[in-house]
């Protein structure tokens, strides 16, 4: 007799994937459902629209004062939407608020960003951003010491590499 549909096997994967991964995918579809709105809303202006801000703001500042590995993960991803849609007001709000959050949680940050190793060009200039919007940006041009230490200790040496590369030169600009 044939058996149809998802095995025990396939069905306990399933539920592993969805264990571990599901909160993102809904975090991703309801930040994809926001940013489809946003795109058919023909008064787009470079200022982030309120929805997105708090749907930002949620993540960048959650309630508790403390971030989760899904908080950091959102907050990466509207990196990666900033720079696609060139959205000025939200790249400068990540530029003052990555730095800090990575201060603050540098296991979770860094093992987010080794997690979703595309993000590491858009996240690590934002890093070298953070000096930009200093009252004394050469004081802030080094990421500090104990930050970069993680960054090598904890990402693959290309992804650590590039990371840094890109903060040096976002860092520079300032």
């Amino acid at each position: 007799m044939a058996h149809s549909g998802l095995g025990r096997r396939d069905a306990n994967v399933m539920a592993r994937f969805l264990a571990r991964w599901g909160g993102y995918l809904i975090m991703l579809a309801a930040l994809c459902q926001v940013i489809s709105t946003i795109a058919a809303d023909a008064t787009l202006s470079n200022a982030p629209p309120s929805r997105l801000e708090r749907l930002y703001l949620q993540h960048a500042a959650p309630l508790s004062g403390k971030y989760t590995a899904k908080n950091i993960a959102v907050v990466m991803l509207f990196a990666r939407h900033a720079q696609e849609k060139s959205l000025p007001a939200l790249r400068a709000q990540l530029a003052h608020d990555l730095l800090p959050i990575f201060s603050q949680e540098p296991d979770l940050f860094v093992d987010q960003l080794k997690q979703l190793p595309s993000l590491t060009q858009p996240v690590c200039e934002l890093l070298g951003a953070f000096a930009q919007t200093q009252q004394d940006p050469a004081h802030h041009r080094q990421l500090p010491p104990a930050l970069t230490a993680k960054l090598h200790d904890v990402l693959p040496e290309q992804q650590a590499r590039a990371c840094l590369a890109e903060i040096t030169k976002a860092s520079a600009q300032s």
